[in-house]
């Protein structure tokens, strides 16, 4: 018994060592398509270029946060227009879990006057693993990251946060962060993602109906940051941004995620209140382009209710 514990005790490490070293091989020299245990996406959804952007940041009138629908439907542009600077937090599939994190990282250094939280019913329907592999590929590795992957769970995260923290120790990614997987999309400076002008055409009129299923986790996440948020004097709002209405009529429990929202504190759910069009102001399923953009912006921006901030802007 204690030659077979010997044994274990020494395969155990050399496992352990053997596994680390064919992650590296294969995240090194493998094409993507070849595993899926391993998503390492440097660059993914400009996540790296927001976070360097934030060191060439002022504090900003507006800090948003939140998902795709986050960084690709808020310009800073177009806040700019009615006076207000503004810096986009969002990232690729963040849930509350990753939105914590960043906000433990980053809000005490941006220092905005308010926040606008995004808030989407995918996003809390999921256990985070996409969200966590895209921060852990283009931010620093730490203890944060490690608790993070301890929460979700999932060899995905696992291993691409061992292998984030080996690129890291080895000095891999000590190079400029570039815009590398799709030449359809343009950083602009304040954490926005610009799409080049494309049109979606519904392919699911008679979609079969969904129903969120909407985890507790990501709400008792949620309700840290608010409560994180409010310990910093922070006044926030949250939006449900649109997406097509073909898209949002499959979800039979909108209601349900807006009457919950709203608990959270003042809500806005911008679906069927913009003048949107599926085919002409959004490039796919989920997303606006950036006409869509233009109008939903503005339409926000116009509304005095929503942005909670004690200065009128300069229109």
């Amino acid at each position: 018994m204690k030659k077979f514990l010997k044994n274990i005790a020494l395969f155990t490490p050399l496992c352990v060592v053997l596994y680390f070293l064919l992650l590296i091989i294969m995240g090194e020299f493998a094409p993507h398509w070849l595993y899926s245990n391993l998503r390492y996406t440097r660059g993914y959804s400009d996540t790296g270029l927001r976070i360097a952007d934030i060191n060439n940041t002022p504090p900003p009138d507006i800090l948003v946060l939140g998902s795709s629908h986050a960084y690709r439907e808020f310009d800073p542009r177009i806040f700019r227009q009615y006076g207000y600077t503004m810096f986009n937090l969002g990232s690729s599939s963040q849930t509350p879990v990753q939105t914590g994190l960043l906000l433990q990282r980053y809000l005490k250094k941006l220092k905005p006057r308010c926040i606008i939280y995004e808030v989407y019913p995918g996003t809390f329907s999921v256990d985070g693993a996409e969200g966590a592999a895209d921060l852990i590929s283009n931010d620093t590795v730490k203890a944060d990251m490690l608790n993070m992957a301890f929460g979700i769970n999932d060899i995905v995260v696992y291993n691409t946060l061992a292998f984030a923290w080996y690129r890291q120790v080895t000095h891999r990614d000590h190079t400029e962060m570039q815009q590398i997987l799709d030449k359809n999309d343009t950083y602009v400076q304040g954490g926005y993602v610009e799409r080049k002008m494309e049109f979606y055409t519904p392919d699911i009129p008679k979609g079969k109906p969904i129903k969120w299923k909407l985890k507790n986790k990501q709400f008792t996440a949620f309700a840290q940051n608010l409560a994180f948020i409010k310990s910093q004097r922070i006044p926030y709002v949250l939006v449900y941004a649109p997406i097509p209405r073909v898209s949002y009529s499959r979800c039979k429990n909108n209601n349900e995620f807006s009457e919950r929202m709203a608990t959270y504190g003042p809500y806005y759910n911008f679906n069927g209140k913009v003048p949107l069009n599926d085919s002409l102001h959004f490039f796919d399923n989920n997303h606006l382009n950036q006409q869509g953009v233009a109008l939903f912006n503005k339409a926000l921006l116009s509304a005095e209710t929503v942005l909670p901030l004690k200065q009128k802007p300069l229109k």
